[in-house]
């Protein structure tokens, strides 16, 4: 293409490139997420479960055409822009070929003369030209608004997680919710309020709710990803916020309900418990041990260096139960180089009752005089934890031991002999008053 201006071009190719990303863009993203679950192994049981192979890929051939379509109309409009403006760039070239013609043809300009000024032409003629690749420059660059939005956003929640002090060593005796509420950015709904909790460093704390109680968010305030919408979190009579976030999230360990499952070796997935440590293979064989993970790692194909994936050659892939555990292994890994507090975020939702309350105990076995959290809406599997608090309405309405707990007849020992009659067959209103509220 010949070197006409570049801006009305580029006004034209702007044009185009907005209707990409005000209707093609949304189209584009639904046909890949459909191609991704027809050909991925996420859900490939459930494709062929339900029948829903041909549904998927029927939508997504169609969502593609619709985005193809949508794509080549604005294609074929911008090409017509365009030859509107090459041609009066055509017709000057072809003038100045003509020029330098007639010039060489009456001797008014030597051959040498010719031969530069025609290279030149066909030179100059690459100025302004748009490709393929000035068109991809052109999509990536018109989102460049959008990744600024999202910066200016992340860098006001950078800036609000604010603080210098270092936490190394911390808590050393106790961590505080002072009338703690939180509400989630462009969210109206409390989901904590005025939430008042110690947990004491060397003593293990369950955390036990219905689900949406809001016993993940609590965890997230905890490992500071957020700072609380009101109230304060103290750690040793130090505000949370003077802490350096960082500093203060090396000092938790937590295995959330949906742990990362590295498609990396086994060695890697337990150690990135603290990536600065990667080299201590006595610490993390210790770790595996005591999450009772060193057996299966050691039974793999490749041991320690398999990966843990079968999407790779030679990889393997490990059960619900073999990957809760080498989570364990990598937040114990974390303790064992700093970290003061671990956390368990209901990892065990998808195992039953006995083998949840089996993993409870070995946990709260290995980790004896270290300063623990429990999460789960189980009550049957925490009643170890020396601390048991109930949080319902985004406050913590019950506290003590399990045994103290059930004798006070309240809301925890309702629903913990609710949950235990589901098992025994009988009726909750048989086994205590408070089971049917």
């Amino acid at each position: 293409m010949s070197g006409c201006s570049s801006a009305p071009l580029r006004a034209a190719q702007r044009g185009q490139v907005a209707q990409y990303r005000g209707g093609r863009r949304d189209v584009f993203r639904r046909s890949y997420y459909l191609l991704g679950t027809a050909v991925g192994a996420n859900a490939a049981k459930e494709l062929r479960v339900f029948g829903l192979s041909d549904w998927i890929v029927g939508e997504y051939g169609q969502q593609w055409v619709k985005a193809i379509e949508i794509f080549h109309g604005g294609r074929m409009r911008f090409i017509r822009r365009f030859l509107l403006l090459f041609a009066p760039v055509l017709l000057a070239y072809l003038g100045g070929c003509a020029a330098l013609a007639w010039a060489g043809f009456h001797h008014e300009i030597g051959l040498g003369e010719v031969t530069i000024v025609l290279s030149m032409l066909v030179t100059t003629s690459q100025v302004g030209a748009i490709g393929r690749y000035d068109l991809a420059l052109e999509q990536m660059v018109t989102a460049l608004p959008d990744v600024d939005e999202l910066e200016s956003e992340l860098r006001g929640r950078t800036a609000a997680l604010a603080g210098t002090r270092p936490a190394a060593g911390l808590p050393g005796r106790e961590v505080r919710f002072e009338r703690v509420s939180f509400r989630y950015p462009r969210s109206d709904n409390e989901v904590l309020s005025g939430l008042e909790l110690v947990v004491p460093v060397g003593r293990s704390t369950a955390i036990v709710g219905m689900n949406g109680a809001g016993k993940t968010t609590l965890v997230k305030l905890l490992s500071r990803l957020h700072d609380p919408t009101a109230g304060r979190i103290v750690v040793d009579g130090i505000p949370l916020t003077e802490f350096e976030p960082g500093s203060w999230q090396r000092q938790v360990s937590v295995v959330n309900q949906d742990f990362t499952r590295y498609p990396l070796s086994a060695r890697d997935n337990v150690a990135f418990g603290s990536p600065a440590h990667l080299d201590d293979e006595a610490g993390i064989i210790a770790a595996a041990r005591q999450a009772g993970a060193l057996e299966l790692i050691e039974a793999l194909p490749f041991g320690w260096d398999t990966v843990l994936s079968r999407e790779y050659t030679g990889g393997a892939d490990l059960s619900g139960g073999q990957w809760q555990r080498v989570a364990l292994a990598r937040a114990l890994f974390a303790i064992r180089h700093g970290a003061r507090v671990l956390v368990l975020d209901e990892p065990t939702a998808w195992l039953d009752v006995r083998a949840e309350a089996e993993f409870f105990d070995r946990f709260l076995e290995i980790t004896a005089d270290a300063t623990t959290i429990v999460i789960s809406h189980r009550f049957s599997t925490v009643r170890r934890a020396e601390q048991i608090c109930v949080l319902d309405g985004g406050q913590i309405v019950e506290q003590g031991t399990h045994e103290t707990l059930v004798a006070s007849g309240g809301r925890y020992a309702g629903m913990f002999l609710a949950q235990a009659a589901r098992f025994a067959g009988a009726e909750p209103e048989a086994a205590h008053p408070e089971a049917a509220q």
